[in-house]
């Protein structure tokens, strides 16, 4: 929290969905979320559907305009609408596959 009211929004960007020997599985991540809290009166936009293809690219996920979501806020991502999504892939490989996801606060109106 600056004080500055000047407003926030946070992204979400993730990497290739790998195996420990590289091998990929295309597909998205759609982020749900369904709770936000606020310690003040000034509460946020509703979390939004954002959706992460991963292979680099990346979506919006939360903001608050000029003068809204100052204080403490929390998003919570416990919706049934946040699902892993594969592509049809003929040559998947099975394994334990990763991703990291990066997070991105950026000050100042979404």
């Amino acid at each position: 929290y600056r004080g500055t009211g000047a407003g926030w929004k946070l992204e979400a960007q993730a990497v290739e969905l790998k195996n420990a020997a590289g091998q990929k599985l295309a597909g998205r991540l759609l982020l749900a979320g369904d709770a936000q809290t606020d310690e003040t009166d000034n509460n946020p936009t509703a979390i939004s559907q954002a959706e992460l293809v991963l292979e680099g690219s990346g979506g919006q996920v939360w903001n608050a305009a000029s003068g809204q979501g100052q204080g403490r806020n929390t998003g919570v991502f416990t919706s049934a609408d946040t699902v892993l999504k594969l592509s049809q892939n003929t040559a998947a490989y099975g394994g334990k596959h990763q991703t990291a996801i990066t997070w991105t606060l950026t000050n100042g109106p979404s």
